[in-house]
């Protein structure tokens, strides 16, 4: 398998009708809900996107795992930050808008110049595999801290990747939630018609999604595709 060089372009899997690669690109979509019921693939898809990041060597990964700890085999990354508890949430956030802080600053001056198509900002990535659990370790300041980076940072390389089901997402009203229901690109592991988050077109004959099958969501349209399994401990040398 091929690494692609450039952070934030994570190839996500093959178009099921055109056969050709499928790739998410956090340069220009930000943020990225993945969605679908329990056992049917979230876990994986984050698997894909976390292996891609640390291959390509993105350095800052702050990752919340789901009640399994299917991604558990990730703490012992240098690279990423494995969270458990609100306190270890609270440190992560502390660093994070310090750094960001220091890119804002650097960002503000490029304006002053006229510099700032020569600034590129490595990907700070925030990865949440089961939102409710995650939600249950905030409270209404940390989930406002966590909006703020999304709303004004994202262009200076924050990136949230959050996996849940469908209620997970639309059932809340607090600030985060909302934030997160603005997120126009995912990865749909269900039928269209068994969400509401999304508003994308009737189909009628839709078949059912199986497992490692699913819809890359861009911006209203999808693209159905089928998604590699991760095998995460396979290391590519090249």
């Amino acid at each position: 398998r091929r690494v692609i060089r450039e952070k934030g372009v994570i190839p996500l899997g093959l178009d099921e009708e055109f056969v050709r690669p499928v790739h998410m690109n956090f340069t220009k979509n930000k943020h990225c809900i993945v969605m679908g019921q329990t056992q049917k693939g979230k876990t994986n898809v984050v698997k894909v996107i976390l292996q891609t990041a640390l291959e390509q060597g993105v350095k800052q990964i702050g990752l919340f795992d789901s009640v399994d700890r299917g991604l558990s085999s990730y703490a012992a990354e240098e690279q990423v930050v494995y969270m458990e508890t609100k306190e270890q949430i609270i440190d992560w956030l502390d660093l994070t808008e310090e750094r960001l802080q220091r890119r804002e600053n650097k960002y503000l001056e490029a304006v002053q110049e006229g510099t700032v198509h020569s600034l590129s900002f490595a990907p700070i990535m925030l990865v949440v595999d089961g939102f409710v659990r995650f939600q249950q370790n905030l409270d209404s300041v940390l989930q406002d801290r966590i909006t703020k980076l999304m709303k004004n940072y994202s262009h200076l390389g924050f990136n949230l990747i959050v996996a849940g089901n469908n209620n997970e997402f639309s059932k809340g009203f607090d600030a985060l939630t909302t934030e997160v229901k603005q997120i126009s690109q995912a990865v749909l592991l269900m039928k269209k018609t068994e969400q509401s988050l999304f508003t994308l077109p009737y189909d009628r004959k839709e078949a059912d999604v199986n497992p490692g099958f699913g819809y890359y969501i861009k911006s209203g349209k999808e693209t159905r595709i089928q998604i590699p399994l991760c095998v995460s401990e396979r290391k590519i040398l090249t």
